[in-house]
């Protein structure tokens, strides 16, 4: 009879087959390193591939926001001012509170009270109910979100400014639209200036310059190479970080009788 055990019946108690021995510290070291190996070069991969998606959620949130800002109008003859005032004259009010129900946020508006500032006792309570609509996803996970409270901050600003698709308290209608809707900005998206959700503060053409040219180098935006707009005709179109001057003042007007380069 052979001293080897039988390698077709069940190991004897106390036995285990070569296979089934426990890795050395050596072992582990190595498949640890493989492990870490893998890892690393799956990483890069995967934010490639969350990449396009983001920004799909991106451009994608602008065109609710589009579509809220168009139902407005619908209902009331013209799009929101970019605030409401106060009894003083003060900007109490935001467009984005204004579009709440148009965005499926009915309840939320409901809790809002326009007898006293957005920032007043009640509405500060709402500030942790900003809808995800108003905030890039890719914005939540910068530098820029980790060093405030982001999910107070919204990422699409519009362009409030004197000749532009919002003016302070005035009210357009489409019809005042003469550039045409499709080449006149109505919001866009941000970093720099990202704000409060609730609060009745947007940036004027200058600083819309300033966050599409300082939107390279060591102050990214929220995508590479671009940031995403919304026009007045409720489509997005993403600028390029270089566009020329000509063009980003041709696209911040709705009546200046100026034209919009195919190319964006």
């Amino acid at each position: 009879m052979s001293d080897h055990p039988d390698p077709y019946l069940p190991p004897a108690v106390g036995m285990t087959p070569k296979f089934l021995k426990k890795p050395t510290r050596v072992e582990w070291l190595v498949i640890a390193a493989i492990c870490f190996t893998v890892l690393a070069l799956m990483v890069p991969a995967v934010q490639q591939a969350h990449t396009p998606a983001n920004r799909n959620r991106c451009r994608n949130n602008l065109k609710m926001i589009g579509l809220a800002l168009h139902n407005y109008h619908d209902v009331y003859q013209c799009f929101p001012p970019a605030y409401l005032t106060d009894s003083e004259g003060r900007p109490a009010h935001s467009w984005r509170v204004l579009i709440l129900p148009f965005l499926d946020e009915q309840a939320l508006y409901d809790l809002y009270r326009f007898d006293e500032p957005w920032n007043g006792p009640n509405n500060s309570k709402l500030l942790d109910s900003m809808p995800t609509v108003f905030a890039c996803p890719i914005f939540r996970n910068s530098s820029v979100a980790s060093a405030k409270d982001a999910k107070h901050l919204t990422t699409y600003m519009a362009i409030n400014d004197s000749g532009a698709a919002f003016d302070g308290p005035n009210a357009h209608r489409i019809q005042q639209f003469s550039d045409g809707t499709s080449n006149t900005i109505m919001a866009t998206e941000v970093r720099q200036f990202a704000n409060i959700w609730m609060a009745p503060d947007d940036i004027s053409t200058s600083q819309f310059k300033t966050e599409i040219r300082e939107s390279e180098g060591s102050n990214p935006g929220n995508h590479k190479d671009g940031l995403q707009v919304l026009m007045a005709d409720g489509s997005t179109r993403f600028l390029p970080y270089n566009i020329d001057e000509e063009s980003l003042d041709a696209l911040a007007t709705l009546a200046a009788g100026d034209t919009v380069s195919d190319e964006f």
